[in-house]
């Protein structure tokens, strides 16, 4: 690609202005969106290359690479499964090195390039047009084929969802690695349906929202007639600090809970946090953001090359209006054996900004609180089992029938406090009971006893929240916690299953209670280790 070609790109994306710079200084300069995009795929593994400047961020791209990089957006992100039942058989790749020539076969096995073609044409390198139709395919399979031209309809997609910005002129457009990157990440981060989840599009996103029947992403806040978001009201953030708390080494903490104030409804799409304190990123695993009865309304990520992490709020829990509260979850790496990662640093972060449709945004209340490091066994929680492999009902509406089984046990000197968990249903075939559109009730109990001030809900990846008042374990004693669920009389998936299953421990939410602290898992009996039951509705 010539240099004035590339500067028409860059400019095209709106992530730089049109102006003329040294090509050899190129490389260093990165928007902040293009930063995050990095992050995101280091972090999903859709590149491997350990910094940005080696990630060849404004490199053309080959349809070898772009295989590579969708086929691991496609099966680790989005849990596609390949079709081995197609050869996907090329004349041209035989000489391809590497990894690279099986995710060729990949992608075609996937369904998302290579298809009806022979010659695969491996470092012929991608235009805009083509990269936008495979990306189509692995978000929406054929939804959008059989346009004129044949990328039409993919690439109209892509721009109604947000994901794609520029789409003129695309078949002359080459693509290039760093966009390729923001535009998965977008795809994960926003709306994978362009259709905004259909009924009409939500009955025109709610009457109007400037509507032309809505679209725009389907628009979380009020639009100008150029598609650009209103700005209007205020957005105070504060924060308060969980005093006499501790961030301990290889475990997880609650930090500061957040509080997020508008003079309106207000949306809020992502707020950017940054570490504080003597210590270090490499002390930070994962930050997350969860609500007062633990739900996860950010999903965990690392920190950026800055000490930064962007965490984008999940769509549900996007509006505030009043006030609304956050509390920052931190995972730290058990750095405890190495050389100056002992006892003694310190940890905090600050809301630095958030994107929103407020106008005004407010940080000047807010001082960063710091949190000692500290190694503390205490409270290590071991979870175990006593269950089948499989369970079958004779089903009957309205009826409770358990679900999922499970015991944990308490350190030997120390008492937790038990405030719910997330089960997954690790069914998600055909054959799945579809819990989140037949439950009619849930029930939990804690030895025989019923939890109280249980609420429970399904969350935007059909994963079921439970929430309810502490529930005390004592000292070296075992509890049994049974899920039981009643599905409703619209119910018809008769032989449907289901395995519901805590998939890790940031998904138990229980803490020690002389501490304050969350708990952690005794390496030999963890929760992974738990022997699911799948149960069947006959």
């Amino acid at each position: 690609m010539n240099i004035k070609k590339l500067f028409a790109t860059l400019a095209g994306v709106s992530l730089f202005a049109q102006t003329v710079v040294p090509f050899g200084a190129l490389a260093a300069t990165y928007s902040q969106e293009l930063q995050d995009a990095y992050d995101w795929a280091h972090e999903k593994g859709v590149t491997t290359m350990d910094s940005i400047d080696n990630a060849n961020m404004y490199g053309a791209i080959t349809r070898a690479e772009m295989a590579k990089m969708l086929s691991v957006y496609a099966k680790e992100v989005l849990g596609k499964e390949l079709d081995t039942s197609k050869a996907c058989t090329f004349t041209d790749i035989d000489s391809v090195k590497g990894d690279l020539h099986d995710f060729i076969i990949e992608s075609c096995q996937l369904s998302i390039m290579g298809q009806g073609i022979t010659a695969f044409r491996p470092y012929d390198t991608i235009s805009r047009a083509e990269f936008g139709t495979a990306l189509s395919r692995v978000l929406w399979g054929d939804k959008y084929e059989g346009g004129t031209p044949y990328y039409a309809k993919h690439l109209d997609a892509l721009k109604a969802a947000g994901i794609m910005t520029q789409i003129d002129n695309p078949e002359n457009r080459d693509e290039i690695r760093g966009y390729v990157m923001l535009m998965l990440m977008r795809s994960e981060q926003g709306s994978n349906n362009p259709e905004c989840e259909d009924s009409l599009v939500k009955l025109a996103c709610a009457v109007d929202q400037n509507s032309e029947n809505c679209p725009v992403a389907c628009r979380d806040g009020a639009t100008d007639e150029n598609g650009e978001v209103v700005k209007s009201g205020d957005l105070a953030v504060t924060a308060k600090a969980a005093e006499g708390k501790k961030a301990l080494i290889g475990g997880t903490s609650d930090l500061d809970t957040l509080t997020f104030k508008t003079s309106e409804e207000v949306t809020i799409s992502s707020i950017t946090l940054e570490r504080y304190g003597y210590s270090t990123i490499d002390d930070v695993y994962t930050v997350q953001l969860e609500d007062e009865d633990g739900n996860i309304i950010a999903d965990a990520k690392e920190l950026n090359s800055k000490g930064q992490v962007k965490l984008t709020i999940k769509k549900d829990y996007r509006k505030v209006d009043g006030t609304y509260k956050a509390t920052v979850v931190l995972v730290t790496n058990d750095l405890s054996d190495v050389e100056g990662k002992k006892n003694g640093s310190t940890i905090g972060f600050k809301v630095v900004s958030a994107e929103s449709t407020a106008k005004n945004l407010n940080l000047d209340d807010y001082d960063p609180y710091t949190y000692d490091l500290v190694n503390y066994d205490g409270s290590k929680v071991q979870f175990s089992d006593r269950n089948s492999e499989t369970k079958s009902y004779s089903w009957e509406a309205g009826e409770l029938y358990e679900v999922a089984k499970f015991r944990v046990k308490a350190p030997a000197d120390a008492a937790i406090l038990v405030r719910g968990f997330t089960l997954t249903d690790e069914d998600t075939t055909d054959n799945a009971i579809e819990a989140d559109k037949f439950a009619k009730d849930v029930e939990v109990t804690v030895n025989g006893e019923k939890v109280k001030g249980l609420k429970w809900s399904f969350n935007k990846s059909d994963e079921l929240v439970i929430s309810f008042d502490d529930v005390e374990i004592a000292g070296k004693e075992t509890a049994t916690i049974i899920v039981k669920m009643s599905l409703n009389e619209e119910f018809d998936n008769i032989g449907a299953w289901s395995k519901y299953y805590i998939e890790d421990l940031t998904k138990f939410n229980a803490i020690d209670k002389k501490t304050q602290t969350r708990v952690s898992q005794d390496p030999e009996k963890p929760i992974e280790n738990i022997n699911w039951t799948a149960y069947q509705f006959k």
